[in-house]
């Protein structure tokens, strides 16, 4: 019973975890070892009983998604596909006592990676001011609540947006994706857009491998690549990760690593987790969060390494 509530819990946190700054996976995996589970099966488990949980979480950002520049949500898609597979046949491959000897110095890279680079430029937009990735309603405010200054400023910003279908069952109904000034100033060379498309499929592979710190990589990931706003890149982390771990899920099954007892009892806890972690993440200021997120990413590394 102690080693059922352990579980219980470990996926509920890593859910939640995950959808707001990724690492769950720190939480998971410890928790099956300590139940007696082989470390690299340990790993494959705990991807799948987080599965549910990306997808609850993806699906409560729903109104955030917002690809960077250079890449498309359809790309995005397919690389998630392509890399987690790549990363899920690696694992197969790979020892335990090597997998444990790798991971921490995983964790420690992607968290040095976002501490440096993803948090200068994540989040730095006015909250005012029409942004990458924003969507502004399809209508004014009310005029009672809006001086004539604010209404010209409302009508310059819904003018230069490209117009988009009433619905879409990703973003939902009457939204409008922002004008994005670095798409118009400046169109993406096809040495930029390579980069980006190397860059999502090296992490989805990574994600498909380990999982460990994959939301820290990603958020890094899609910093780096410009997208401004930490829920926009908090969605597509949480949609990257959820077809990533498809994917591999499906070939962790085949390999025979998954012990399904286990991974069974934490699929409800995670996605619980994941879907009320989505929606907290939204109500807490991106400065907060992005402190939250390096901390969570030395901690993991630091216990890593701890354990040996």
């Amino acid at each position: 019973m102690l080693e059922i509530l352990l579980l219980l819990a470990a996926a509920c946190t890593a859910g939640a975890l995950n959808a707001v700054a990724g690492g769950g996976s720190f939480l998971t995996l410890p928790a099956l070892v300590f139940s007696g589970v082989p470390p690299v099966m340990a790993n494959a488990t705990g991807t799948v009983a987080l599965f549910p949980g990306y997808i609850a979480s993806a699906w409560g950002f729903r109104e955030d998604l917002a690809p960077p520049p250079g890449l498309t949500l359809r790309a995005v898609m397919g690389l998630s596909l392509v890399g987690g597979a790549l990363g899920a046949l690696l694992l197969l491959a790979t020892p335990d006592a090597t997998f444990r000897r790798v991971v921490p110095w995983l964790l420690l890279a992607a968290t040095a990676l976002f501490a440096l680079g993803a948090c200068r430029t994540l989040g730095v937009d006015s909250e005012n001011a029409p942004q990458r990735g924003q969507f502004l309603p399809d209508s004014p405010p009310h005029s009672g609540t809006m001086g004539q200054e604010d209404g010209k400023k409302w009508a310059a910003a819904a003018h230069s947006q490209p117009t988009a279908p009433k619905s879409d069952w990703l973003l939902g109904p009457r939204l409008r994706p922002a004008a994005r000034p670095d798409a118009t100033a400046h169109a993406v060379t096809p040495a930029a857009r390579l980069r980006a498309q190397a860059g999502v499929l090296a992490v989805a592979a990574y994600g498909g491998y380990f999982n460990g710190g994959l939301g820290i990589l990603l958020l890094a990931l899609f910093g780096l690549l410009g997208q401004t706003r930490l829920h926009a890149a908090n969605g597509l982390k949480n949609l990257v990760s959820a077809l990533l771990t498809a994917i591999a899920v499906l070939i962790y099954a085949a390999g025979g690593l998954v012990a399904w007892p286990q991974a069974l009892a934490m699929m409800l806890a995670a996605t619980a987790g994941g879907y009320g972690g989505a929606r907290l993440a939204r109500r807490i200021p991106a400065p907060w969060l992005r402190a939250g997120i390096v901390a969570t990413g030395l901690v993991m590394a630091g216990l890593f390494f701890w354990r040996g």
